[in-house]
């Protein structure tokens, strides 16, 4: 797959997403969906300006770079993975961190049942 037209910056918006639904990092690993350690190469490349320079989410972090970063190309796979999982656990219903829509919401031409009176 290309990865010409994905970044690090929309790959950890992705990432943080699924993070605020499902309760952090924690909940991703408990999950089973990555591990505590690769998590932090995939967060730790996004964020070293060292390694990414421009690319990177941040200019300067005070953190020696990593030894083994993620390439874009892990990082995509790694955020499709996890993207992947997520929608499959709300397909499942295993999350309950999303609202689920009303039979109004669902039907927008559905008339209003509310007493006009």
């Amino acid at each position: 797959m290309s990865t010409d037209n994905v970044n690090w910056y929309d790959f950890y918006k992705v990432l943080e997403h699924v993070e605020a639904d499902v309760g952090g990092e924690k909940g991703i690993t408990s999950a089973g969906w990555a591990s505590a350690s690769q998590l932090g190469r995939f967060t730790g490349t996004a964020n070293s300006g060292t390694i990414l320079g421009d690319a990177a989410r941040h200019a300067v972090t005070g953190k020696p770079p990593l030894k083994n970063p993620m390439t874009l190309p892990e990082a995509d796979s790694f955020i499709r993975g996890i993207t992947r999982q997520w929608i499959e656990s709300h397909l499942a219903g295993g999350n309950k961190g999303v609202t689920q829509p009303t039979e109004t919401s669902r039907d927008p031409g559905a008339a209003d049942q509310t007493d006009p009176a």
